[in-house]
């Protein structure tokens, strides 16, 4: 005759939403510099980062700096930028519809030729 404790099986989940409770959860990106994620309400805040970044690692071609840059699902208006080298660029939408943007350049040469 088995114990009931042995035909239980054991699951860690009343914990982890036990230890969770009233505790603020941070996004997976945060804390990682190389990645940047906007919303349209931050248009504005997303050009001014967008010109800077690319006025800064326009000519890094082989460098260590690497940048992801995520918009989340919306209408970005007249948002147009270009991007430089080791720069991604990903329209987090549930389809490519969600996620507009006026224009981007990516430079299929190098900047000083």
């Amino acid at each position: 005759r088995r114990s009931p404790l042995r035909t239980m099986s054991w699951t860690p989940w009343p914990r982890l939403v036990f230890a969770l409770h009233g505790v603020a959860t941070a996004a997976w990106y945060d804390g990682i510099a190389s990645i940047r994620v906007f919303s349209p309400a931050q248009q504005e805040d997303a050009q001014s980062f967008l010109d800077h970044h690319y006025q800064t690692y326009k000519q890094d071609e082989f460098s260590i700096h690497r940048q992801a840059i995520l918009l989340t699902r919306g209408d970005y208006g007249d948002l147009a930028f270009q991007v430089p080298f080791y720069t991604s660029v990903m329209g987090v939408g549930d389809d490519p519809s969600a996620v507009y943007v006026e224009s981007f350049n990516v430079e299929s040469r190098l900047p000083w030729q």
